[in-house]
């Protein structure tokens, strides 16, 4: 069993690893194959992962910096802060400190303001971690942002190697549209419609990561631009765009796929976090069934809301052994969905 969890842990760390590269890739990190993929990137949620699994890869991590300090204008401070808290991402004291990093004073008061909201790493901790899971620790002065974070790592040294996003990838649509529409809720609406057909208002927040009232309100201000369509079904009102003029507008050589990012990160992170403790690997079988039993309660939501939940198919009641393979099996499953719609 200790084997057989050491090698689940670890092909999970490649896993994610390797999916943050490529994400992080298509959206203008250098130095990574990004490979294609139709799927519409999520900045902020891929941020709040990255603070979590960009822990076990200085390099990148600090490309993620690299990225953010050329990208800022369109990243949406009060939406990370949301998705951090409704999602369930662990990474609270990562993004304090890489908000005080960005405090910049050109863009001192957004950052501030989100840095101040969180709280810092009680007691201070090493930001990194080697590939064996022991703390890396810092060799000279740690840098002052993070360090009052409570998170200690070497000075940042920036290379200034990130390239703008590339708007004519579907992975940067929401980049593309923030960039047209202003850091807001309908460049969200704006690509979530255009992936989908006849959405009410509640779908449309809950896929977006916006509250029902404030998607309800750009619905119907954009309603107004006469290039939104609507159509009352059951009392409610569905909403859609007229596709083919948005993509011709928007130059889209391929439909984009919508990916409700948020959960199925967190879900990812909230299972390797517990994968990594090094406590489950000496667990006896009834133990660890029950811990993975209670794993999968966990997750079960936000694997719902991604359509996941029918790759979630072991049933306890059996031989612990049994039930162990079957959960780790239905893990890995979810994993791979990380690999499809890629080319």
């Amino acid at each position: 069993m200790n084997k057989l969890l050491s090698e689940f842990s670890r092909r999970w760390l490649d896993a994610l690893l390797d999916f943050t590269w490529r994400s992080w890739s298509a959206l203008g990190v250098p130095g990574y194959a990004a490979g294609h993929s139709r799927r519409v990137l999520d900045p902020e949620a891929l941020i709040l992962f990255t603070c979590g699994v960009g822990r076990h890869d200085p390099r990148l991590f600090d490309e993620m910096l690299d990225w953010i300090s050329l990208h800022e204008r369109l990243i949406n401070i009060q939406r990370l802060k949301t998705l951090l808290t409704r999602e369930s991402f662990n990474g609270g004291p990562v993004l304090s400190a890489l908000s005080r990093f960005m405090s910049r004073p050109k863009t001192a008061s957004k950052w501030r303001r989100l840095a101040e909201s969180l709280a810092a790493q009680k007691p201070p901790e090493p930001l990194f971690f080697l590939p064996n899971g022991r703390p890396l620790p810092a060799v000279g002065t740690p840098d002052p942002a993070f360090a009052k974070a409570g998170l200690l790592r070497d000075a940042v040294a920036l290379r200034h190697h990130a390239k703008l996003f590339d708007p004519e990838r579907p992975e940067a649509l929401l980049l593309k549209l923030r960039a047209l529409f202003g850091v807001n809720s309908r460049a969200e609406l704006a690509a979530f419609l255009l992936t989908n057909e006849k959405v009410n208002a509640s779908e449309a927040a809950r896929q977006t990561g916006y509250f029902q009232r404030t998607a309800y309100n750009a619905l119907v201000e954009m309603r107004l631009s006469g290039l939104l369509h609507v159509t009352e079904r059951g009392g409610e009102n569905l909403y859609s765009l007229k596709t083919s003029a948005w993509a011709e507008f928007l130059e889209l050589e391929t439909t984009p796929l919508w990916v409700q990012w948020p959960p199925l990160l967190s879900a990812l992170e909230t299972i390797w976090l517990k994968m990594r403790d090094p406590e489950w690997a000496h667990r006896e079988p009834m133990k660890l069934a029950l811990d993975l039993h209670l794993l999968v309660k966990d997750i079960t939501l936000r694997v719902q809301a991604v359509r996941l939940d029918d790759r979630l198919t072991a049933k306890p009641g059996g031989p612990d052994e049994t039930y162990v393979q079957e959960c780790l099996q239905n893990l890995e499953d979810i994993l791979a969905a990380l690999k499809d719609g890629q080319d």
